[in-house]
């Protein structure tokens, strides 16, 4: 090897994987509007179109209607599995945390699953729920996803770290850096991805008088539906393989990052060059908001 020679590292398999389904849920705030209770709808899995995460990315997570229209929208994130996962995994080890966030879970989040527990048990104007999701569990998920995604728009980018969300809420409160970016991305990522191993699906009988086909590229899953931090942590693996640009739509009430424009037309294709919105809709509420100030002008 010459002196002028390169290392390259690159993500398997350097394009979009087909992700894992989910399944959609059905949600209510509890009475102290602490926690979500919901119900899963087995018949109803939902194929992800691959910016869930950047969804989360922009969402309120001080508001729990905002939390709730989510959650209702696409699922609830599993944030006490995700806790589960990194602790068994020594994530939290090494961080210089004041306080254990087991401690902090026993503390702020077991308390309030008890009393919507106790709701959901005991309700008689409706059926209880199958499960609960305290919102300190979902805002720990999504606190995580955020910086990820935020670690990542560092990284690959090199945005100015002082305008990205970043909570440093799971990590100690430590300030967005290239280090721990990195960090958060070579650790967190791993971790909540370790279930899936790749497959290349080159078909069961081969005929060699038949046309080529392309092997399809797959990670493979346990089950038939995946927790939606998994599905989210996937679509920002993707983004990740294939170098996606970020975008920030330029909806005046939107204003969210995103890499492919969805549903401009009725079969929902998508596309990435060329576009300023997020979705056809903002587009269109953005035409009509300036169309009102043209017409006001005159």
């Amino acid at each position: 090897m010459d002196d002028n020679a390169q290392l390259r590292i690159t993500v398997w398999p350097g394009l979009p994987v087909p992700l894992p389904c989910y399944q959609r849920a059905h949600c209510r705030l509890s009475q102290a509007r602490d926690a979500l209770l919901f119900t899963y709808d087995k018949d109803e899995l939902v194929e992800p179109r691959g910016e869930t995460y950047l969804e989360l990315y922009n969402l309120d997570l001080e508001n729990p209607d905002e939390i709730l229209a989510f959650a209702n929208r696409h699922s609830v994130l599993r944030g006490e599995e995700m806790f589960q996962r990194l602790k068994a995994a020594d994530f939290f080890q090494g961080l210089g945390l004041r306080q254990s966030w087991t401690a902090t879970f026993r503390k702020w989040h077991r308390p309030v699953y008890e009393g919507a527990y106790r709701e959901n048990l005991l309700s008689e104007d409706r059926p209880p729920h199958r499960g609960i999701e305290t919102l300190f569990e979902f805002r720990f998920a999504a606190h995580v996803l955020r910086d990820m995604t935020s670690s990542w728009r560092l990284l690959s980018a090199g945005v100015d770290p002082r305008s990205l969300p970043w909570s440093g809420w799971v990590t100690g409160g430590d300030e967005p850096s290239y280090s721990s970016a990195r960090r958060l991305l070579a650790t967190a990522l791993p971790v909540l991805l370790r279930n899936y191993s790749p497959v290349v699906g080159v078909g069961s009988d081969i005929n060699l008088d038949e046309s080529w086909q392309k092997p399809l590229i797959s990670a493979e899953f346990p089950g038939s539906s995946a927790p939606l931090f998994e599905v989210c942590a996937f679509e920002l693996f993707n983004h990740i393989a294939e170098s996606a640009t970020y975008r920030i739509c330029q909806n005046e009430t939107c204003g969210r990052p995103f890499v492919r424009q969805w549903g401009r037309s009725e079969h929902g294709q998508s596309r990435r060059e060329g576009v300023l919105y997020c979705t056809a809709d903002c587009a269109q509420a953005q035409a009509q908001r300036q169309y009102r100030r043209r017409k006001q002008a005159k």
